[in-house]
């Protein structure tokens, strides 16, 4: 990306919000390496010189297989992240949860990240690796309220 190509999109499409998509697909079974982190760093630098701002989620696949990384890969893929989401969270006012199943849609995993503990895990790592101002969005309802019982804010959403 570069910030003249975000600056069409902008006069395109009258936004400066974009999603992004952290492609995860070459790293289902090993670590993210640094020139892959770094060149996120890029991205997001160029999204800053041209005033965007992303909604971003990582995801293994855009496919409905639902091919994903085990859990203790997710989890150390989502620790690689954190520096990238900090230092980059002023352009970053919004994360999906992704990681899990289809299209990073928290549902077909292959590797049983669908489970309530697996998902319970991904959340918590998640919400510990973002900017203090970043919006993390859940898909499912029934999520939430699985992790906060009984609270009012969530009764409708089983």
């Amino acid at each position: 990306m570069v910030p003249s190509m975000l600056n069409s999109f902008a006069a395109t499409w009258n936004t400066r919000l974009f999603q992004y998509r952290i492609a995860l697909d070459d790293y289902r079974d090993k670590p993210l390496p640094q020139s892959y982190l770094d060149t996120l760093d890029t991205y997001f630098a160029s999204g800053r010189a041209a005033g965007a701002k992303f909604l971003v989620y990582a995801s293994y696949n855009m496919e409905m297989t639902g091919a994903d990384a085990p859990l203790p890969l997710v989890l150390q893929h989502i620790a690689q992240l954190k520096p990238v989401l900090v230092r980059n969270a002023d352009v970053i006012p919004f994360v999906k949860a992704g990681f899990v199943g289809a299209f990073g849609e928290w549902w077909g995993s292959t590797n049983g990240l669908d489970t309530d503990a697996s998902k319970l895990a991904i959340k918590n790592a998640l919400m510990s690796s973002v900017g203090s101002r970043t919006i993390v969005h859940f898909r499912a309802p029934s999520d939430i309220a699985n992790w906060f019982p009984g609270n009012p804010a969530a009764a409708g959403a089983a």
